[in-house]
């Protein structure tokens, strides 16, 4: 055992060394690459991303919708964290899901199934840009919207067969609405320089990966795999072509799953949500193509200019918006680790 966990140990350090060295020979390169991404998260990534955010704080520390949906006899939690993550896009769901183990809405056992249908691509990102970039068709992106939405919905539906809910009350704090949202933005800011932060060291790694092995070049697929965002560089055209993009949008990548484990920590385990990947991700495939058959003939495409999508320019204001948000979160954080500090100091004081 101590044998592996030493090669283990050893392989790491390797990999780490090649990386850096391979970061430094090919720099020019990476430095394109995260000014690239850079431009794409302020331009694309935080206007999506970051209303959305905010809005998935204010709702779980309001608790607005579960006094409806309890009086409705509905799982108020996991509805919750459905709707939003189905709405906002991927991180909000994994976002959402660890603010309401944080408020004792979930338990470990039941956000490990919750989280499994609030992965999802969200509408902003697939008519906002796929649909223009991809599908050159705003149906099209609909459609690969509603195909992840619906296969997210099955999950559901299958989860809430298996988990009778009873209603029942639960205690929300009562919060002034100038706290809750001071709160839920101080939130969101962390979130976006963690979403962000992972976008850039993924663009780096592909650059270095492509300039390294240029013959990845020629796997279209390849960096849309490692990061979604990549995904605008790909061309859809068919049925078969137009279900293969939808799935990809339904994994949604490599550097967002470890945006969902960043955000997600240790309050409870990830297995399950793999585990469920590969049946989410057929059933968006089988649902974007029944659609696509059955429907495209009767919808008309509504065909887009080809346009760019990430700005070419070099204002300053990005770099103040970027500087601004680092700020904000370092002060979100400092605040809560002095908040438990002083709770863990009034714990031993009373024993």
């Amino acid at each position: 055992m101590k044998f592996f966990k030493s090669l283990k140990n050893a392989v790491l350090a390797l990999g780490i060394v090649i990386f850096a060295v391979l970061s430094l020979i090919y720099i020019d390169n990476v430095k394109a690459a995260i000014l690239s991404s850079l431009k794409s998260c302020v331009y694309t990534i935080m206007p999506s991303l970051f209303v959305m955010c905010v809005l998935s704080g204010w709702i779980i520390m309001s608790g607005v919708f579960d006094r409806i949906f309890i009086r409705l006899g509905l799982n108020s939690a996991a509805l919750t964290a459905f709707f939003l993550g189905n709405i906002g896009g991927y991180p909000i769901g994994a976002k959402t899901v660890s603010g309401l183990i944080s408020s004792g809405r979930l338990t470990q056992s039941e956000a490990e199934n919750v989280i499994c249908f609030s992965f999802a691509s969200g509408p902003a990102f697939c008519l906002g840009i796929v649909s223009a970039a991809v599908f050159n068709s705003k149906t099209l992106g609909f459609i690969s919207f509603l195909s992840v939405f619906l296969s997210n919905l099955t999950l559901y539906l299958i989860y809430s067969v298996g988990h009778r809910h009873k209603s029942k009350e639960i205690y929300i704090q009562e919060n002034s609405f100038s706290y809750i949202m001071t709160q839920s933005v101080q939130s969101a800011t962390s979130a976006m320089i963690t979403i962000c932060s992972s976008i850039l060291f993924f663009s780096a790694v592909i650059a270095i990966l492509c300039s390294a092995f240029p013959i990845l070049l020629k796997l279209s697929w390849l960096p849309s795999i490692l990061e979604i965002s990549n995904i605008v560089n790909n061309k859809c055209s068919g049925a078969l072509s137009f279900a293969a993009s939808s799935a990809l949008l339904s994994f949604g990548g490599i550097c967002v799953h470890f945006q969902v484990s960043s955000l997600t920590g240790d309050s409870f385990s990830l297995k399950k949500f793999y585990l469920t990947r590969p049946l989410q991700i057929g059933l968006t495939a089988l649902y974007s193509f029944i659609i696509y058959k059955l429907f495209l003939t009767y919808l008309p495409a509504s065909i887009l200019p080809k346009h760019i999508i990430v700005t070419q320019s070099d204002s300053l204001i990005p770099f103040i918006c970027i500087t601004a948000m680092l700020i904000i979160s370092m002060t979100y954080r400092n605040k809560n680790k002095k908040s438990t500090r002083q709770k863990l100091d009034g714990f031993n004081r009373v024993n």
